[in-house]
């Protein structure tokens, strides 16, 4: 047998990409027979970034898009992807998103007047269509119940509670209709105080007059029942209407006779008063 081997045929395998700043690694392989050699030889750093790429991601954004402007991005690298962030340097991606046009009440519209509005955009508060009319809105909706000086019909009594007028639901306007009211709240009640009095005696009744402070014209009257005979001056007789409080008082002499003398004195006396008539 003659002849030489065939020797290694070498190659470079990339085992770690380099980027622009950061260095990898690679080694040499054998094309015939897969032996290696050159383990982890560093592969230099790139040098400096290429910004050229454009890539529409949430990390390249530098404005959002707007109701006149598109979105805005940051170039990327193209060797690491790593993003620019240079606002002098960016592209643009998309359509402008376009103004979202609402209605805005300036002054609102009631029954018989009219009223203004413009429109906004909700997005950058850009607006047109500055005092554009809006229509009265037509006859009054008496149907609302505010309970207000403005709408108050009648004040409340001892006896009703407070009226009020209606007012209209769309532009308030109190409709001073006395055939179309509502009521609110409760009567007052009455509030009575003594305005005259007639003190009873032994003999009659007296009477307490009572009168509404709310309104003067409501009055009640009650009845104070007799008194009790009075007797102070001890005679038995009553001091105001003279009644003998005594009873058995003896009509000759006049006084009560007690004890057994006193039964015997007192039959005599009645025998005298017989011949004292």
């Amino acid at each position: 047998m003659s002849g030489e081997a065939l020797g290694h045929d070498w190659q470079w395998v990339v085992d770690t990409e380099a980027t622009c700043a950061t260095a990898g690694t690679k080694h040499e392989a054998c094309t015939r027979c897969s032996a290696t050699r050159s383990e982890n030889t560093v592969i230099d750093p790139t040098g400096a970034h290429s910004y050229t790429k454009q890539t529409v991601s949430a990390d390249a954004l530098q404005a959002a898009a707007t109701c006149t402007a598109p979105a805005t991005y940051y170039y990327r690298c193209t060797v690491c992807g790593a993003v620019e962030h240079n606002d002098a340097h960016t592209f643009t991606d998309g359509d402008a998103l376009g103004h979202n046009w609402q209605w805005v009440i300036d002054a609102p519209a009631t029954c018989d007047a009219a009223g203004s509005k413009h429109e906004s955009c909700t997005r950058c508060n850009a607006t047109r269509s500055e005092n554009t009319a809006i229509d009265p809105t037509g006859a009054h909706s008496y149907t609302k119940q505010t309970v207000s000086e403005a709408a108050l019909q009648a004040a409340a009594t001892c006896t009703v509670p407070a009226t009020y007028y209606y007012s209209c639901a769309v532009c308030g306007t109190v409709e001073h209709n006395d055939s179309h009211t509502f009521t609110n709240g409760a009567a007052l009640g009455h509030d009575w105080q003594e305005t005259a009095r007639v003190n009873a005696t032994c003999t009659k009744t007296g009477t307490v007059t009572y009168t509404c402070t709310h309104d003067g014209t409501h009055v009640r009257t009650e009845t104070l029942p007799t008194v009790n005979h009075a007797d102070n001056s001890g005679d038995g007789y009553c001091d105001s209407c003279g009644k003998d409080l005594l009873e058995n008082r003896c009509p000759y002499c006049g006084q009560v006779h007690t004890g057994f003398f006193g039964v015997i004195v007192g039959f005599f006396h009645r025998i005298l008063a017989l011949f004292k008539r």
